[in-house]
């Protein structure tokens, strides 16, 4: 009979990275399929893929329509640092870390998968610094000091998922029949793979971690 330890036998933090509609979400909740397959085929108890998601800013609609229409705005500046503390907050629970970014001893996480659905250095080297001029004055440097702090002291993950499409249109136009009401012209998206590859990719060969690409 197969057994969860079988799978992992320890906490696992794995990041979940790609671009706008490369099918994260998706891909996670093919796990949580997944995972309820091994528990009616081997009997299995307990999680073994926990994924973690993050909320829309109670001002969405605002903050969609400045994006997309390029308008200097406060929501601007509050969506992105409520996606920020939010992912921070995430990080540290996939990661069994305390608020100071400490481990938390004894470590409360059971065995398994602790997947991150995108991460904080996308939030901050692609979509905060693509929307940069459109923080109001002196909101995007507030930004900056904030979150670079946690970029810094938060640990490397276990493991890295790199998902990946190669011709950005369907990036585009998976994001456009998601539901969030997002559209932006074709070059946003080419931008952001053009980011993705200089930034993300960059620092994923730096982390020293296996990746899994797809």
């Amino acid at each position: 009979m197969l057994q969860k330890k079988d799978l992992v036998d320890a906490p696992c933090c794995a990041y979940v990275i790609g671009e706008i509609g490369v099918g994260k979400t998706t891909f996670l909740d093919l796990l949580i399929s997944y995972e309820k397959w091994l528990h009616q085929r081997f009997g299995l108890e307990g999680k073994i893929f926990n994924t973690f998601k993050e909320d829309l800013p109670p001002y969405w609609e605002d903050y969609k329509t400045h994006r997309d229409k390029e308008i200097i705005h406060e929501s601007i500046y509050d969506a992105q640092i409520w996606f920020a503390r939010q992912k921070i907050g995430i990080i540290r629970g996939a990661a069994g870390l305390d608020e100071q970014c400490n481990k938390i001893i004894p470590d409360t996480r059971g065995s398994g998968f602790y997947f991150v659905d995108r991460t904080l250095h996308e939030d901050f080297y692609v979509f905060a610094e693509g929307m940069r001029n459109l923080f109001p004055e002196g909101k995007y440097q507030a930004y900056l000091d904030e979150v670079k702090a946690s970029l810094e002291v938060l640990p490397h993950p276990d493991l890295v998922i790199r998902l990946r499409v190669k011709n950005p249109a369907v990036s585009k136009a998976r994001a456009e029949n998601r539901g969030y009401g997002e559209h932006h012209p074709l070059s946003r998206y080419h931008k952001i793979a053009e980011d993705y590859s200089e930034h993300i990719d960059t620092w994923i060969k730096g982390l020293g971690v296996p990746v899994i690409d797809i």
